[in-house]
């Protein structure tokens, strides 16, 4: 009896139910890997961007083309990898898609498998067809060109613009996940998995529309990621949501010329190094001033490059561990704040980092906040 041979062949805890549960951990894992490749993966250049960057072209001097080839090649390995699986499951366990290799009560376990396969073997070329499409005619018909076309019927043209603003330096990117925010003088970019969306900054209506916590490793506190969304005037142009941690929201929203608003009056909460920059600057007030010299008078912080140096380390301190530096005054207050935070345990509060040492940024003479002098 055939059938009652398959039926006991692929009972629970046969060697062939366990391998068929193995190749679905497996699939499900490197799919699950495929799509959010983890840091150590990204570190080592294992993924889709690093392994064909090379066809994919110069992402810094051609970024349109470069996210057009990308999310088209993107889509393609996805949808091979969609097929593979489909011929693993149809030519190595064919009796899990047999509904007769199985009880009356369980052949709903082979109906369920015989819809998934279908789904995924019909999306999977569906993907492949819909790529060899948005190669046409010099990759007109893809999607990234179609939206570019929404500013003018040339949409190279719009494409070298956008790419020559992106070669500037003073860009803001954000990424957060698979998604990426670029927003230069006149655009704002959305880059994602399969997509990329642009928005010309006079187009752009911007909302603050939720805020919530995530867990940050190796960090007591947690971080606050926002979601912002944003709308064009042109209808053609899809509305896009896009997630920022908080601690790069005062950038983004510098470099943003409409205003983000905040209708739903959602509190933004400081950083830990923007918290401890206020505690530091509010004790260091209250430590004796030192005099700057007549020919430093009005030196820029070789920090910021930006401020005037407005601060010394003069050692005051009872510490053994702490010692004397003798350089003249190079920074601000602002910038030594910062360099003090980034030498202090990410593990504790930033109230606690008070209590800790730092070294000087050009001598590497150790101080603490004792040791921190205000210039006068």
């Amino acid at each position: 009896d055939v059938g009652g041979g398959l039926m006991g062949i692929t009972s629970e805890g046969s060697p062939i139910e366990e391998s068929f549960a193995r190749m679905l951990f497996l699939f499900g894992a490197l799919g699950f890997v495929l799509v959010w490749p983890p840091q150590a993966l990204e570190g080592f250049g294992l993924t889709i961007p690093k392994l064909l960057g090379s066809f994919f072209g110069n992402e810094g001097q051609h970024y349109v083309w470069y996210q057009i080839r990308r999310t088209t090649v993107t889509v393609v390995i996805h949808a091979l990898f969609g097929l593979l699986f489909s011929y693993v499951l149809a030519f190595h366990y064919p009796q899990h898609l047999d509904g007769n290799a199985y009880e009356q009560q369980n052949r709903w376990r082979a109906t369920l498998l015989q819809l998934a396969w279908l789904a995924i073997t019909a999306a999977s070329v569906s993907a492949l067809a819909l790529a060899a499409w948005w190669r046409r005619n010099g990759w007109a018909a893809h999607p990234i060109a179609v939206m570019l076309r929404a500013y003018h019927e040339n949409w190279e043209r719009v494409a070298g613009a956008i790419e020559l603003e992106f070669l500037r330096i003073d860009k803001v990117l954000i990424r957060l996940g698979n998604e990426t925010l670029v927003v230069t003088d006149m655009w704002i970019l959305h880059v994602s998995l399969y997509s990329m969306v642009a928005i010309h900054q006079s187009d752009a209506d911007l909302s603050l529309q939720q805020a919530r916590d995530a867990p940050q490793l190796g960090a007591l506190e947690q971080r606050q990621i926002l979601s912002i969304g944003i709308t064009s005037v042109r209808p053609s142009i899809k509305p896009i949501v896009v997630r920022v941690d908080a601690a790069v929201y005062r950038d983004l929203s510098h470099k943003l010329s409409a205003i983000i608003r905040n209708s739903n009056h959602i509190i933004i909460r400081q950083s830990a190094n923007e918290r401890f920059g206020a505690l530091f600057r509010a004790r260091a007030v209250l430590n004796p001033t030192t005099a700057i010299r007549e020919e430093h008078r009005g030196d820029t912080c070789v920090g910021c490059m930006t401020n005037p140096v407005n601060v010394a380390l003069v050692h005051r301190c009872q510490r053994t561990t702490c010692g004397n530096c003798f350089c003249r005054p190079m920074v601000c207050i602002e910038c030594l704040a910062k360099w003090f935070a980034s030498e202090q345990p990410i593990h504790e509060e930033p109230n606690q980092w008070l209590l800790g040492t730092g070294h000087c940024p050009v001598c590497r003479a150790a101080f603490c906040l004792d040791d921190v002098s205000l210039c006068n």
